[in-house]
């Protein structure tokens, strides 16, 4: 049974964060199909892959609920499943 008067907010996101996880998306291509050995993929590979965790840990947000936590399990056992 919902209120009518509930409104339902989506969380706001930063505009600056997307783009540097689209820019850092990018740098993982471009670091994984560089040739060996040259000295651009020897930098992007010193930050690539920390610079996307940190920026997607940015918009992390623990579960409230039970339901919310719930989507967790559902969308990760799959990953530690198959995974292991």
């Amino acid at each position: 049974m919902t209120n009518e008067n509930t409104v339902i907010r989506k969380p706001q996101r930063i505009q600056w964060i997307d783009i540097a996880k689209g820019i850092s998306i990018f740098l993982v291509i471009i670091g994984h199909t560089a040739p060996f050995g040259i000295l651009e993929r020897n930098i992007i590979f010193s930050f690539h892959m920390p610079l996307f965790f940190i920026l997607s840990g940015y918009h992390f947000k623990i579960a409230q609920n039970w339901d919310e936590a719930k989507m967790y399990v559902i969308y990760c056992y799959p990953c530690f499943f198959y995974g292991a």
